[in-house]
This record gives C-alpha cells, structure tokens and sequence, in this order.
C-alpha cells in the first residue's frame, strides 16, 4: 500500500479530524477568555445626605447654588470661611478646588442625588 492509496482510501477520515481539530481551537479560544474573567462584587454606594453636606459646607444659609455635573460639583458659597474641608473629604469628595467664592468639588458616586 502506497502513501497516495492510504490518502485516497482515508480523505474523508483525515478531513473530518482536521476540521475538528480547528472547532475544537476555536472553541478554546473563545471560551476560556470568558471563563478567566472574575465577577467582581458589586460595590454598594452610600448616598450623601443633603443636610450632612449643608454642614460641611457651612450651612445651607452659606451656600448660595450647586450644580452638578457629572462628577464635579461646583458650589457657590457666601462666605468660604465657613466650610469644612475635612469634613467634604470625609463625605466622599476627592478633590477640593478653591475659588474667590466658588468650590469646584470632584466627587464619587454618593454625591449623584444630590439636587437643589
């Protein structure tokens, strides 16, 4: 039995393996990526109470308007000497930009309720 007889009399048997082989790959490939990914834990967001924020802010007398955008928070007080930067950080604010009379406030996702 020659090289080229065994071909001809096993094509279909060689052919089939060969295409399972590649779905076999194939299917490799593009399961194991998914299944290597890991859940994280959802991540529960305490929401900031308004009268908490007025505090920090000095009260809700010093604050002349928020607006917020996004995750900046820019707050017109009337007196600046009135709030309490620690107090905001302890809140959840990242980052404290002080203006003449206006914060601007970079803030987590406690902070998206919040609306005057």
């Amino acid at each position: 039995m020659t090289f080229e007889h065994f071909l001809q009399e096993n094509s279909q048997y060689i052919s089939f393996t060969i295409f399972l082989l590649i779905a076999i790959v194939l299917t490799f490939y593009v399961l194991l990526p998914l299944l290597r990914k890991k859940k994280r834990p959802k991540i529960e967001v305490k929401k900031v109470e308004l009268n908490e924020f007025y505090e920090a802010l000095g009260g809700e007398n010093n604050v002349n308007t928020f607006e917020l955008n996004g995750s900046r928070l820019s707050v017109e007080l009337i007196d600046m000497k009135n709030f309490d930067k620690e107090k905001l950080k302890a809140l959840g604010v990242i980052r404290v930009i002080e203006m003449k009379t206006r914060l601007m406030l970079l803030v987590d996702e406690s902070f998206k309720h919040l609306k005057k």
